[in-house]
Formats: structure tokens, C-alpha cells, sequence
């Protein structure tokens, strides 16, 4: 009768010492935050399309904020929209919407895919 109660207590702590050492896999979509850290990180990969889409070609808005997140799944990678602020040198502000294919790293950052058209 004593073994019983000993047998079960150490089935238990090998079962919680299984489940701690699993190692986490990050999902491929990435959080809003992940989102909206990548894209103030690398401005500079968004900034001119951002003018494109104000009809200011060439000239050099700054971030003033990145919101309204949505990533879903496109294939083993993840497609996300957001909404940026961005102000031009005349002080005008403007918001749009961009979007960007992005791809989880081994290292669980996610970095921005460029698709590339075959023709």
C-alpha cells in the first residue's frame, strides 16, 4: 500500500518534467506587435511605396504609426495588412493600407518575403 502513493507522486513529477522541457514552436503568423515591430525597424522597405500611394512620389514621409494588424495564413508563410501613418516634409498626414508577405525564421523572428514573378 505505501508503493502505490509513491508510484503515483513520481509518475507525477516525471509527467510536469516532460511538459516543461517541450520545447514552444512559434506560430507562423506573427502577432500584431511582431507586425508593427518589423515594419518601424524597416521603414526604409515601405517609405516610397508609402509615397506612391499618397501620390508624392519621391519624396520621404517619416512613420508616425503602424495599426490596425490582420495576418492570416498563405501557405507556410502569413499575409498581413496594417494601416500606416506617415508624415511628409510639408507636415501633411496621411494613412494607408499596405500589406506584406511575411515568413517565421529558425530563429523565431519574421522577416518580409519579396514574391518573385516568373515570366
Amino acid at each position: 500500500m505505501i508503493l502505490h502513493p509513491i508510484l503515483v507522486a513520481g509518475l507525477s513529477v516525471l509527467t510536469v518534467i516532460g511538459c516543461a522541457t517541450a520545447p514552444a514552436t512559434p506560430s507562423p503568423i506573427p502577432s500584431d506587435r511582431e507586425v508593427v515591430a518589423y515594419v518601424t525597424a524597416n521603414w526604409d522597405q515601405y517609405d516610397a511605396r508609402f509615397a506612391f500611394l499618397s501620390e508624392r512620389r519621391g519624396q520621404s514621409p517619416s512613420l508616425v504609426s503602424v495599426t490596425n494588424v490582420d495576418c492570416a495564413a498563405d501557405g507556410g508563410d502569413a499575409r498581413c495588412t496594417f494601416t500606416v501613418q506617415g508624415r511628409f516634409q510639408d507636415g501633411v498626414v496621411l494613412r494607408r493600407s499596405l500589406d506584406s508577405l511575411f515568413q517565421r525564421q529558425a530563429d523565431g523572428s519574421i522577416e518580409k518575403l519579396i514574391p518573385v514573378f516568373a515570366g
